[in-house]
């Protein structure tokens, strides 16, 4: 959660007017899902989490207005306790059927996956308790773009990339309306990710196959990240940097990798100081000598 509280430093970029020109107003209900007399019947939508994650900018709804979306799968949940005794961040998606719809990360079928990151959410009920499947509605709060720009600016990196922002919906209220969804992972390569700019950003992906780690410099180090061979960094947001063991992939003390692969990385798409992999427990990749 350290790294997330300097985005608040940065400065939103102001988008255009709220418009939403794909047809995204209804989804059926899942038989599941609250009252299963109301199976299939077609519910009414003020806004969708597509609405947010659109390819042009300027349809996009005016960042510092509240949030109103309806059904989305929660994906990862930051359980870290922040110093005033809050839970941390949470993460949420929806799936895209619409084949005019040209935002958010494709999937191999041609639907499209959008994700966002919830900061610093209430639960609805007060202290109600989340779970990754859990189906729910998102209300109030704000909603953020930053602009990473300042993440480049001398003496560090410059920055590989052009109009990547990151998007959040910040201090909204989260309600459970239903349960045991499986959030939809969208397999990826580490090129696809830093390519896709903020398309994938705030997605669940997954990294088929193995790829290989590098000794992470001083600044990634500091920040308990380590960087896969490509350009992407593994980061400690969700769980720790370990195989299902308890051995970290890093020695930190020996400056040292003990691990030199990993396999079928599972994690949430992020961005600052570089694209990022937050894997959501030592479960979501296999670790390799």
């Amino acid at each position: 959660m350290a790294l997330h509280r300097n985005f608040i430093a940065l400065a939103p970029l102001i988008v255009g007017a709220l418009s939403c020109s794909t047809p995204l107003d209804t989804l059926p209900r899942r038989c599941d899902e609250i009252d299963p007399n109301v199976c299939n019947t077609p519910v009414a939508q003020r806004e969708r989490l597509a609405t947010y994650r659109q390819a042009d900018l300027a349809a996009r709804p005016r960042p510092g207005g509240p949030v109103a979306v309806s059904n989305v799968v929660v994906t990862a949940i930051d359980d870290h306790l922040e110093a005033r005794g809050d839970t941390g961040d949470i993460w949420v998606q929806e799936v895209i059927n619409d084949p005019m719809f040209n935002g958010c990360a494709p999937m191999p079928d041609g639907r499209r996956v959008c994700g966002v990151q919830l900061f610093a959410p209430s639960t609805i009920p007060t202290g109600a308790t989340l779970l990754v499947g859990d189906l729910v509605t998102v209300t109030g709060g704000s909603y953020d773009e930053f602009n990473c720009t300042p993440c480049c600016a001398p003496p560090r990196p410059p920055c590989t990339f052009t109009d990547r922002t990151l998007p959040e919906f910040s201090r909204a209220g989260v309600e459970r309306v239903g349960t045991g969804v499986q959030p939809i992972v969208v397999p990826a390569t580490v090129q696809q990710i830093i390519d896709g700019g903020d398309r994938y950003v705030g997605v669940l992906v997954r990294i088929e196959g193995e790829v290989m780690l590098e000794t992470p410099s001083s600044g990634d180090a500091n920040r308990g990240e380590i960087r896969i061979v490509g350009g992407l960094n593994l980061a400690p947001q969700l769980g720790p940097l370990q195989d299902r063991t308890g051995r970290p992939l890093y020695d930190a003390a020996a400056r040292r990798l003990n691990f030199t692969r990993v396999r079928n990385v599972t994690g949430i798409v992020s961005y600052f100081f570089g694209p990022k992999l937050f894997p959501r427990s030592p479960e979501d990749f296999e670790a390799l000598p």
